[in-house]
């Protein structure tokens, strides 16, 4: 089977057909999602998801873009969180300078303390960078943080060998199926460091872009990864899945 390892099935574009994608996702050989939280609602959201449907495990954390939120509510929330069993990870979580929705001086504080818990509660992180990429490496590597993912990857190769130097795992999305330079990042990594993700219902790959994204897509992506390769797509399949459980302790 394939592992979506970053959905977002909490998002209102979901809310008339989730079963309906849920059915089609199984029915395409997409046998665990992983449902990541990036705000209180949509943390909340994603424990009804995951007490819902069987095959779906979730992430809680505060998004950079949200940063600015973080309080102790949310904090004394996320260790509630922490209770479900099939909360597998912290995240998403990280640094934004593109869009700079959060001061990068309370982004890099909430990103911190994120950490910090992670590392209290033994779960790996589930990471977003954008723009950011020297602010995030060492922020990690001085916090010792060793147990993640980059997720929706769009650094170069050089960052690539950055992040796997501190144990990291890297993520790609259907952009590798649009986007040239991603295929280099690709190819950089390892594929016992590999993992597939939709980020729906963002990140539609070819030749569905335009329209929402479900994790049924994450074959295509995974086919396009195994020609970067130059593997079957199977080992792609395989090699992933294992992946996922290897980092994700909790996944049952």
């Amino acid at each position: 089977m394939f592992i979506d390892s970053h959905a977002h099935l909490q998002n209102e574009q979901f809310d008339n057909d989730i079963e309906i994608v849920y059915k089609k996702s199984l029915d395409n050989s997409v046998g665990r999602i992983i449902n990541i939280g990036y705000d209180l609602n949509s943390c909340k959201k994603t424990i009804e998801i995951i007490n819902r449907f069987e095959h779906i495990w979730g992430t809680v954390g505060m998004h950079p873009h949200d940063a600015i939120n973080y309080n102790k509510n949310f904090e004394e929330n996320l260790f509630l969180f922490f209770a479900d069993k099939k909360i597998i990870g912290l995240g998403e979580i990280g640094l934004d300078y593109f869009k700079e929705y959060s001061p990068i001086d309370i982004q890099k504080k909430v990103f911190i303390k994120q950490l910090e818990i992670a590392k209290e509660k033994e779960l790996p992180v589930v990471i977003h960078c954008r723009d950011a990429y020297d602010d995030c490496y060492e922020i990690l590597k001085s916090h010792n943080v060793s147990k993640g993912v980059m997720h929706c990857f769009s650094g170069d190769e050089k960052e690539v060998e950055r992040f796997l130097s501190l144990g990291f795992y890297i993520s790609f999305t259907g952009t590798v199926t649009f986007r040239k330079n991603d295929l280099k990042a690709v190819k950089a990594t390892p594929v016992d460091r590999l993992l597939l993700e939709t980020d729906c219902p963002y990140m539609t790959p070819v030749p569905f872009r335009g329209k929402r994204n479900d994790p049924s897509y994450i074959p295509i992506i995974a086919q396009k990864i195994a020609s970067v390769h130059k593997v079957d797509v199977l080992e792609i399949e395989e090699k992933t899945t294992e992946n996922v459980y290897r980092l994700f302790k909790r996944l049952s």
